[in-house]
């Protein structure tokens, strides 16, 4: 599974990264667009001692088109931590297909 994760400051976000991040085989950081957004740069200390392989990427459309160029057919990709990412994932997704 390829995780994109980005979180709003106010949120739990190391207990969520504590909980998901062993799961997945590679995570990307990134930043929901919102005021409240935590920076992908000010969780990456903590992310790295939950797995090793943490990428940060600042668009979620740019973290999207990251994990989708790694994942093979069979793999994951996942977008959580915050539903304004979910939201703007989606987005990208849609616009991704239209294009293709």
């Amino acid at each position: 599974m390829f995780l994109i994760f980005g979180v709003m400051c106010d949120k739990d976000y190391l207990r969520m990264a504590k909980r998901l991040f062993p799961l997945a085989d590679r995570v990307f950081l990134t930043c929901p667009y919102s005021e409240r957004a935590l920076p992908p740069a000010a969780l990456l200390p903590a992310a790295r001692r939950f797995h090793p392989a943490v990428e940060v990427v600042e668009n979620p459309g740019d973290a999207l088109q990251r994990a989708l160029s790694l994942a093979g057919k069979e793999d994951l990709v996942c977008a959580g931590g915050s539903l304004y990412l979910v939201g703007e994932i989606k987005k990208c997704h849609g616009a991704m297909m239209m294009l293709s």
